[in-house]
């Protein structure tokens, strides 16, 4: 379906409008997907990011739908649901009306086996933590420059403890490259005697 208009649309009337061709051509699917986030709160609402290898999506789940107290991070599961538009923020989201939970999600799988796999190695270890200092003045960030993680950071930073140095050094966080540009970026602080505590940062909230 296409829509020509010669009018001018405000926000809020493209927004619906986009709603309704979602929510008239998608009001009845079926979606699998491995749940990378999951946050219920005591409303009953659940807010959950499920995702395959390449991409994610936001869903919501109501307090009507029953057994999501099963719902786990890793859990792959088909949600049968609508495909729409949340008018006040833009954003796209899959309202899960009912799900049938499957299986512990390969996502997951692989993400246990590397843990388990850099734990045998020792990498967690104690003996290999050094103590983070009290009250650090210098802090070196390995992260992008771009994007809202810097931004978030150092806002934070300004409000609480406008008193602490930050120095960055903006690498790719992900893709090809990145571990090279992090191991670099960690070496040049580490080569710094001022700098008391090194943060390496990138966006998200799945477990990933």
């Amino acid at each position: 379906m296409t829509i020509k208009t010669s009018v001018p649309l405000s926000v809020s009337q493209l927004n619906n409008q986009a709603n309704y061709i979602l929510e008239e051509n998608f009001s009845d699917i079926i979606v699998v997907g491995e749940i990378s986030s999951l946050k219920s709160y005591p409303s009953g609402y659940t807010y959950i990011t499920i995702k395959d290898n390449l991409s994610e999506l936001s869903c919501i789940a109501f307090p009507s739908i029953k057994k999501t107290e099963i719902l786990k991070v890793g859990l792959e599961a088909n949600f049968r649901g609508k495909l729409s538009i949340y008018p006040v923020r833009g954003k796209l989201q899959f309202i899960i009306t009912s799900f049938e939970d499957k299986q512990d999600g390969a996502i997951w799988k692989e993400y246990l086996d590397l843990k388990s796999k850099l734990d045998s190695e020792g990498l967690f270890d104690d003996k290999y933590k050094k103590n983070i200092p009290k009250y650090p003045f210098n802090i070196g960030i390995v992260s992008s420059s771009e994007g809202a993680v810097i931004h978030d950071m150092t806002n934070i930073f300004k409000e609480r403890a406008s008193h602490i140095n930050l120095y960055l050094k903006p690498c790719r966080i992900q893709g090809v490259g990145s571990v090279q540009d992090m191991i670099e970026a960690i070496s040049i602080f580490n080569s710094y005697d001022y700098i008391d505590v090194i943060i390496v940062a990138r966006g998200g909230g799945s477990f990933e």
